[in-house]
């Protein structure tokens, strides 16, 4: 958990809202960078260093770790009015963050056969998944940790069902 969730702020919508920015720029930004790829004329590092412009993926790096603070900050605002011991709730919301964040991609990534997308989907479940087991197993008890593996488990599931069909659509 960082240091910015356990201090209460007089102002959360604005780190929120500050936080939703960033994210919608950046996955905007990288959704241009996709469509208009540079010119390697006009650029010695796309001419030279990154030709196939794979430092793009870093844009889409960027607003995950934005929505990932936006949720934390929605999950806090919430979690910190309804009950007093907020934290295991706010822990197993981020798991729940982070395991949606890659189910989403992998969706994205089959509908637009992009493999840049699914080895991103594919790392952020890497995340989820040592989050839940490392640290939710041995911190946090209950509904909280049972949803946070259930999770964990979908991940798993829809990770499966997602590369079986990634795979027959390379068949056809």
């Amino acid at each position: 958990m960082s240091g910015a969730m356990t201090v209460p702020s007089s102002l959360p919508l604005s780190g929120g809202l500050a936080a939703a920015g960033l994210a919608c720029f950046s996955l905007l930004q990288y959704r241009w960078s996709r469509i208009h790829k540079p010119v390697p004329t006009y650029s010695f590092y796309f001419s030279k260093i990154d030709k196939n412009d794979h430092s793009a993926v870093i844009l889409l790096l960027i607003g995950l770790l934005n929505v990932f603070y936006f949720a934390q900050f929605g999950l806090y605002e919430i979690f910190s009015r309804v009950t007093t011991d907020w934290r295991p709730s706010l822990q197993s919301g981020q798991s729940l963050t982070i395991n949606l964040s890659a189910i989403v991609l992998m969706f994205i990534a089959l509908q637009e056969k992009d493999k840049e997308i699914i080895v991103v989907a594919a790392a952020v479940a890497l995340i989820g998944m040592t989050k839940v087991f490392v640290f939710d197993m041995f911190s946090i008890k209950g509904v909280p940790l049972v949803l946070s593996v259930f999770s964990s488990g979908a991940v798993a599931a829809v990770g499966s069902v997602i590369t079986g069909r990634w795979q027959k659509k390379e068949t056809t």
